[in-house]
């Protein structure tokens, strides 16, 4: 997936786009723990997201 989004990236990019990555953070990883699947952390999740992503796609647009 990672490669694939990458690829993606790269070729928006070439054609003169602007791109924005948004990717987790630390706090969401740690969020989310070892299983990605695990349904029991999804509000745990949801509310680390919604702490860190104002700042994240702050540095991103100013990065950008």
């Amino acid at each position: 997936m990672y490669s694939r989004l990458s690829g993606r990236y790269a070729v928006l990019k070439q054609a003169g786009k602007r791109v924005i990555r948004i990717e987790p953070g630390p706090d969401d990883l740690a969020a989310f723990g070892g299983n990605l699947m695990d349904t029991r952390r999804r509000q745990r999740v949801f509310e680390t997201a919604m702490k860190t992503l104002p700042l994240t796609i702050e540095k991103a647009l100013k990065s950008a």
